[in-house]
């Protein structure tokens, strides 16, 4: 046991296995938003034509937003196999296990570079809302190859609150993004660098990638919530946490350039962007 935390602690980033540790995942599956049915449309149309079900393999599954919103989508509701759900997280794990009820999903404990998957598995392999951690791109290109068919394809997905979409959101997203702590965020593009590493070239095509535009519904309690959902957001206690809280809800409050769905009930809309990157696997 001791030989297997180590090899999770050395491929996990620290701020990861702390903000996503047990005690955090509860309020992470309630705050986050799931994943519009137009963005998983483009995984869908970069698939082969297949009469067999699919074995799709999820990788950082998390506490199975994502899982619960494919398998709620048309097309893979009715050609889903198997999906098997990986996290490095026990406590992802375990709410994962408690809010996804589907028999054709299993959960089990992985990370990027260590896939519980036999060679040439998987139909399709995703990360969602979870690519920016991969601390070695080549170690887990690698992996992924294992265990893809030489059919399949890689898909890597982020939901984004838009700040361009609304003054709020920028306010919003100024007032938590100094709280990073250095970490390697979607927003900051780090992950990029995949498409230039050497397993990158070697086994994949030229990404393809798509945005989608769609709205959240929201109240000033749930964007509190979707804040202090975030890895780094979790290590604010006391008087700090209470500090940003308040500065949280004076610009839900102001709602700059807001627009209501129901404001009688405080329901407003939260604008995203869903991004979509699909890599096919060179022939």
């Amino acid at each position: 046991m001791a030989t297997k935390l180590k090899s999770l602690a050395s491929t996990v980033h620290e701020v990861a296995q702390k903000g996503f540790g047990k005690g955090t995942n509860e309020l992470y599956d309630r705050a986050r938003p799931s994943f519009p049915h137009t963005a998983i449309d483009k995984i869908w149309q970069a698939l082969p034509a297949r009469t067999a079900p699919l074995n799709i393999l999820e990788m950082g599954c998390g506490t199975g937003l994502f899982t619960r919103s494919l398998l709620s989508h048309p097309q893979f509701a009715q050609h889903t196999g198997t999906l098997l759900a990986t996290d490095p997280s026990e406590g992802m794990r375990s709410v994962f296990m408690q809010r996804t009820h589907d028999p054709r999903v299993r959960c089990e404990e992985g990370t990027f570079d260590s896939l519980p998957a036999e060679d040439g598995w998987a139909d399709l392999v995703v990360a969602a809302q979870a690519w920016h951690w991969c601390p070695d791109h080549d170690k887990a290109l690698t992996e992924i190859h294992r265990v893809l068919r030489p059919s399949g394809v890689l898909c890597l997905i982020w939901n984004m609150e838009d700040r361009t979409a609304s003054p709020w959101v920028a306010s919003l997203r100024d007032t938590y993004e100094p709280y990073e702590q250095g970490t390697p965020q979607f927003r900051l593009g780090l992950w990029r660098a995949t498409f230039q590493s050497e397993a990158y070239k070697k086994y994949f095509e030229p990404e393809k990638e798509d945005e989608v535009e769609h709205i959240v519904p929201t109240t000033r309690e749930g964007v509190v919530n979707r804040v202090f959902s975030k890895s780094y957001m979790t290590a604010l206690k006391g008087e700090e946490r209470e500090e940003v809280r308040r500065k949280l809800e004076a610009i839900a409050d102001k709602g700059e350039g807001r627009k209501w769905i129901d404001e009688k009930q405080g329901v407003f809309e939260w604008p995203y962007k869903t991004y979509v990157l699909t890599c096919k696997l060179k022939q």
